[in-house]
């Protein structure tokens, strides 16, 4: 039987207000839709795998902290812990689903809320580590009741490192899982040689690129900043640091002569420009030039530069008349 009109108008009403879609909708594919925004962040949150941290309408991720009045929001997880860390460090938050779940459950840090969420809201178990090479189908709430249950039920430490016998490893772990991760991070990534191997005979190999470059210097060449004017001036020598071999640039090679040299007769010279234009504001501050006239006319005036005395000289060399005894003239006359 065909619905009635009021029915249909009411079920149109009822959809039209439904104006907030999953925020994760793509990612997703979710067609969820709900009548306020908060409703449908607590929606993803609660229903799909993603960060529990709650979005505003246009992306981005809410202080965790909001409920107490802070209202900074960030492009990206790692702008959020930042932020975090530096302005709320310690401080407790409420779980992400205290609104939806009535929940009063607090937390310190983003990863203690994101398992209490999985084991109580989302309801998520954690499967045995072991699940694959023992067959065991024990589920539970957090990673570390897992891992508690591989060292009682299934043995202590059972899997050696797959490159124990490569790199002389003694190695046990609790999983295969964690004997890969082990190699990966422990030998595998010993792939960096030193970056002078060949000419230097080094067989040495690092964990990463930049400690290779730091064994380099250290190890070869403890002095890694050369002059800055080695090519202008063929220098050979090298520095530890780099203010190091600026200051030998000044000292041996270039020479900044103060900027007043010729005006106040200063024969100083500096390594650093900025040291030659403080000599020169310092002697600003102390050096005074006395009239020329100082002696003859028991004149006591000084002045800041050489140029101050000569253009003063002309009120004791030239002789003006007196613009009184001018205009007294006039009148006599």
């Amino acid at each position: 039987m065909a619905a009635e009109p009021l029915q249909v108008k009411a079920h149109i009403t009822q959809l039209s207000r439904k104006m907030f879609p999953c925020l994760y909708s793509n990612e997703h594919d979710c067609d969820e839709a709900f009548q306020s925004h908060v409703e449908a962040s607590h929606h993803a949150i609660l229903s799909h795998q993603v960060v529990p941290i709650h979005k505003t309408e246009d992306g981005q991720f809410i202080c965790l902290h909001a409920e107490f009045g802070c209202s900074a929001t960030f492009e990206t997880t790692t702008l959020l812990t930042t932020h975090t860390q530096s302005e709320h460090r310690k401080e407790a938050f409420p779980c992400a689903l205290a609104w939806s779940r009535n929940c009063t459950n607090t937390f310190t840090t983003r990863k203690g809320m994101a398992m209490h969420i999985n084991a109580k809201h989302r309801q998520i178990r954690e499967p045995c580590p072991s699940a694959k090479e023992t067959g065991c189908k024990a589920t539970f709430s957090g990673v570390s009741s897992a891992h508690s249950h591989v060292r009682h039920v299934h043995g202590e430490k059972p899997y050696p490192c797959p490159l124990a016998d490569e790199y002389d490893c003694t190695g046990w772990l609790y999983t295969v899982a964690l004997a890969q991760r082990h190699a990966g991070i422990c030998h595998k990534k010993l792939g960096f040689p030193c970056p002078r191997a060949e000419r230097l005979d080094c067989m040495a190999r690092l964990n990463s690129k930049l400690e290779a470059q730091k064994h380099l210097h250290e190890e070869h060449q403890p002095d890694p900043f050369p002059c800055p004017g080695a090519e202008k001036y063929q220098c050979e020598k090298r520095f530890p640091t780099y203010d190091a071999a600026r200051k030998h640039m000044g000292r041996d090679h270039e020479r900044f002569p103060c900027p007043r040299a010729e005006e106040l007769r200063c024969s100083q010279t500096f390594s650093l420009k900025l040291s030659a234009t403080k000599h020169a504001q310092l002697v600003d501050d102390h050096i005074k030039f006395p009239c020329l006239y100082a002696d003859t006319a028991a004149c006591d005036k000084v002045f800041a530069s050489v140029g101050g005395p000569n253009r003063h000289a002309k009120y004791h060399t030239n002789h003006f008349p007196c613009q009184h005894q001018h205009h007294s003239t006039t009148e006599t006359a």
